[in-house]
């Protein structure tokens, strides 16, 4: 009884205090550059559909199982709703820091309804470890060995989405990020998908943005710019071919950035047109050989040696590189991916 009475306030309250404006994620309020009416709108609107899953989960009542907060995510329309469970795994692992007693929402999320979009809810996961501040690797003990990291991802991707002064423009710091171990790798491929919002989706300033980072960067930092491009959409055939170009020996991260979007989209059952357009051109390949390629390179993983600075999640990711190195070197006998 005493909890039915409290559930009311206790929700009013949880929404008051980690509420999140509409205007934090408009170009205008963040300070990004100008664009044309139709990008702006589409980026725009992926902040929009961020926050309708932040809040949908932010919202519901303990009661709310994960079948009935699934039903309201998938309201929204396929090509945008790998966003909302993005938003809903930031409100889930929210409520997650503070509740008082049970186990927490998040996990049997992701093991349920939320298995179709679990890159996604992994990476909303990581907005919370940047906003409150928290002990990273203690965060990441508590999620999946491999997949964890994504959520270091999303901590890079709010850093620099909120943060682009001190971590993208001319500070390029590191915002409580522990030092050693894989941490600032991981971070640096969110870091990259922040560059196509920061940015205003503008390839050309992409790239010549990171060129004004440590080399050593680089790599991860294309990553994440593949992975935003293939996944957000909204650019053009000659625009990818203008990143590829301008990546040149980093062609391959751009290409696994590529291949984890087509993964990510072709789990959840839909691959809209920016992503098969993303394939074709940056990995030569159609999204379900893509998504092929990311499965074969996860499994060839399991056996691969890890150290703190190469965990499985790297390995992964290298033997993808390695794959699409090969691939679109034309090795005899290999042919293409498709």
């Amino acid at each position: 009884m005493v909890a039915t009475l409290l559930r009311g306030p206790a929700r009013l309250a949880r929404n008051l205090l980690f509420s999140i404006s509409d205007r934090e994620t408009t170009l205008a309020r963040r300070g990004f550059p100008e664009t044309t009416v139709e990008r702006r709108e589409r980026l725009e609107r992926i902040g929009a559909v961020f926050l309708l899953g932040y809040r949908t989960a932010l919202a519901a009542d303990r009661d709310v199982d994960d079948a009935k907060l699934q039903t309201g995510l998938d309201r929204v329309d396929a090509d945008w709703r790998g966003w909302a469970y993005e938003g809903a795994g930031m409100a889930l692992a929210l409520r997650d820091r503070f509740r008082l007693f049970g186990r927490g929402r998040l996990p049997s999320f992701i093991d349920g309804p939320a298995a179709p979009h679990t890159y996604l809810v992994h990476v909303g996961a990581g907005w919370v470890a940047a906003r409150l501040k928290l002990n990273l690797p203690k965060f990441l003990a508590s999620l999946d060995p491999v997949l964890g990291w994504l959520a270091v991802d999303g901590f890079g991707f709010h850093q620099g989405y909120f943060h682009s002064a001190r971590t993208v423009d001319g500070g390029r710091e590191w915002l409580n990020l522990p030092a050693d171990g894989y941490f600032r790798r991981a971070h640096d491929q969110g870091l990259g998908r922040s560059l196509f919002f920061v940015r205003s989706g503008d390839l050309g300033a992409i790239t010549r943005g990171i060129a004004q980072f440590e080399a050593n960067r680089h790599s991860d930092l294309f990553s994440g710019v593949g992975l935003a491009a293939a996944y957000a959409g909204g650019v053009s055939e000659s625009e990818l071919e203008t990143l590829v170009a301008a990546a040149g020996e980093h062609r391959s991260a751009v290409a696994q950035g590529v291949v984890f979007a087509a993964k990510a989209r072709t789990l959840a059952g839909h691959v809209p047109p920016a992503c098969e357009l993303a394939c074709r051109v940056v990995c030569d390949g159609d999204p379900q050989a893509c998504a092929e390629v990311a499965d074969g390179a996860l499994a060839a993983s399991a056996n691969d040696p890890t150290t703190p600075q190469r965990p499985r999640f790297e390995a992964w990711r290298s033997r993808i590189r390695d794959a699409m190195t090969e691939s679109l070197n034309g090795s005899p006998g290999r042919g293409r991916l498709r």
